[in-house]
């Protein structure tokens, strides 16, 4: 939001990058801030930035230009003198856009002008919500242009919101969003004052569901104090939003940790490992969750979700607290397999197919550019009692993942823990059929990747590695 807003809201650019400056030191981000990035603004975005009359008259005379366009940014910058000049001089017609952008720019005399020729509507209401002026706000209330409550709460626009409720009295609707300011004595107001604490939003949310989406754990526990009802749905946001007080605050007062989410079939273990929240997981063990819980669409299991992510410290948490090691999910494939598969850059697009319901999850879209360096994990694994010769539905063995991946290190740790060198798959394949396969396929012609595979041949020869050929010819 805040690097958009360099590009979108010019004016305050600086104080945006000030901001980005000061989080990158805070939080110790290595790379810092590249300033140039933000350095470039379009030559006419500069001129009606600067309400430049004769730059905006060179910038027209030397390239090719869209005057409602033009119009349009004078409007959102509140460019007085280009706007005349445009208005007046070229003769541009005032659009929609105009207006709605007139009341973003806060240009009063712009906004008079764009008042006579366009209507105001919803969108219009939603950019004097987004510009914050009150004034602006009542003139287009009192014209019954209709808005949604809750862009008051998205913009944190608490002016206009108490106008609303002045006007209204609507106490429901205001208590029910009333969490997003982050007031507990605007509440407490609310509800002292007769509002239902059951009201629901569009979306099905409670005044609870919002105070926890939020992350407001006082008016929260203000809420249930009060006897609010508490869903299902307040306890999966807790935990999904990596909010631990406010896990404890819920877990404390009753909330059930065993349901599970729809779209998956996740238990809120399976969602707590999936967001690396691994006091979300401490509480919800502590409180009796089944630790190997696997009723979801693939038999999934919480040490399956965290291997497919590279999750050592959970790992190793759930292991140390009886998470079974050599379960396996509906394709047959145990844990090991999952983190040696994942691994390997080219399996990205088969993740996301094979796990569907991961693939909808934010941050499993930025997981899945983070590999290599899996080898801690699966050491981990292997030395917490994974049978390395586990085999999926098509026989493949961890062995088989690892050399059809060409990982040299894994094929190794594998090998030293007891893995079988010529494993057949379904097909009768061994891992070294796979690492020949590739080596005389296209990724052979990779320098890098070649390299890779002789290093994964040499390793599987030096062990006793055959092809299936040698194996029957063998026999």
């Amino acid at each position: 939001m805040i690097i958009m807003n360099c590009f979108t809201k010019l004016h305050y650019r600086q104080g945006y990058i000030d901001l980005l400056e000061k989080i990158y030191k805070e939080y110790n981000f290595s790379d810092g801030i590249d300033k140039s990035f933000f350095e470039f603004i379009p030559p006419d975005e500069e001129i009606i930035m600067n309400d430049d009359v004769e730059g905006l008259l060179n910038y027209m005379n030397n390239g090719t230009y869209d005057l409602t366009t033009l119009l349009e940014k004078c409007c959102l910058r509140g460019a007085i003198n280009c706007f005349k000049l445009l208005k007046d001089d070229f003769n541009v017609e005032i659009t929609k856009k105009c207006l709605d952008n007139s009341f973003k720019g806060g240009n009063q005399y712009i906004i008079n002008e764009c008042l006579e020729e366009q209507n105001p509507d919803k969108e219009t209401m939603e950019a004097v919500i987004e510009s914050h002026n009150i004034d602006n706000f009542k003139k287009l209330y009192d014209l019954n242009t209709g808005f949604q409550i809750k862009s008051l709460v998205v913009e944190k626009n608490l002016h206009a919101f108490i106008y609303y409720l002045n006007r209204t009295n609507d106490l429901d609707t205001c208590f029910l969003f009333s969490p997003y300011f982050n007031i507990p004595s605007f509440c407490e107001y609310l509800y002292a004052n007769g509002a239902n604490m059951s009201s629901m939003s569009t979306d099905g949310d409670s005044t609870l569901d919002i105070a926890v989406l939020t992350n407001h754990t006082e008016t929260a526990s203000f809420l249930i104090s009060k006897g609010i009802e508490m869903d299902e749905k307040a306890f999966y946001y807790a935990v999904s939003s990596n909010s631990t007080v406010m896990v404890e605050l819920l877990v404390s007062h009753g909330a059930d940790v065993n349901f599970r989410e729809k779209n998956t079939g996740f238990s809120m273990l399976h969602i707590a490992c999936l967001n690396d929240n691994i006091k979300a997981v401490e509480i919800l063990i502590s409180h009796g969750i089944n630790i190997n819980d696997n009723e979801n669409d693939k038999g999934l299991t919480p040490l399956m979700i965290v291997s497919i992510l590279n999750y050592k410290e959970i790992a190793e948490f759930l292991l140390s607290h009886g998470a079974s090691i050599n379960m396996q999910d509906k394709n047959g494939e145990i844990a090991l397999h999952h983190a040696i598969m994942h691994d390997c850059k080219e399996f990205t697009e088969f993740i996301a197919n094979k796990i569907e319901f991961l693939a909808y999850h934010d941050r499993y879209q930025v997981v899945l550019g983070e590999f290599g360096n899996f080898s801690d994990l699966i050491e981990i694994l292997v030395s917490n009692g994974a049978y390395v010769n586990a085999k999926n539905k098509d026989l493949h063995s961890p062995l088989h993942l690892a050399a059809f991946t060409f990982d040299c290190k894994i094929a190794e740790i594998l090998i030293s823990h007891g893995a079988i060198v010529n494993s057949l798959n379904i097909y009768g394949v061994t891992p070294l059929d796979f690492v020949i396969f590739r080596i005389k396929s296209k990724d052979g012609n990779d320098p890098d990747v070649l390299e890779e595979l002789n290093k994964v041949r040499r390793c599987l020869i030096s062990h006793g590695g055959k092809t299936s050929l040698q194996m029957k010819k063998k026999m």
